[in-house]
């Protein structure tokens, strides 16, 4: 399994160029969860998304479309990445895209935000 922080992206990761330029892996420990981070684990067949409690509002406005975790009902349901018309959501979109590319089936994504209590 890989993991990567979707909230740390430097300015060539995700941008729709050749050599696209993926996020680094991260090694798999729970120490690398960050309060601050959006953490993706891709296992091959799905992916696990985990939302730290401190994540800046800027991003959760970016990717999530909201303001605050307390918005978020009990499935998760706001925690969906959907393409938005914002450069950070464009960018994760087409990591999550080129991760998806070549595999058979779809890769379904698993949201979690922290101290839920599935995690």
């Amino acid at each position: 399994p890989n993991l990567y922080n979707l909230a740390a992206f430097t300015s060539e990761i995700g941008v729709n160029q050749t050599p696209f330029v993926m996020p680094p892996v991260l090694n798999l420990s729970s120490e690398k969860l960050d309060q601050k981070g959006i953490f993706l684990l891709d296992d091959g067949q799905t992916f696990l998304l985990w939302v730290g409690s401190a994540v800046d509002p800027n991003v959760l406005q970016s990717l999530f479309n909201i303001q605050s975790l307390s918005q978020v009902d009990p499935s998760n349901s706001q925690l969906q990445i959907v393409r938005l018309e914002n450069e950070l959501s464009q960018r994760v979109n087409n990591v999550l895209d080129r991760l998806r590319s070549g595999r058979t089936g779809y890769t379904w994504l698993y949201p979690m935000k922290e101290k839920d209590p599935y995690e």
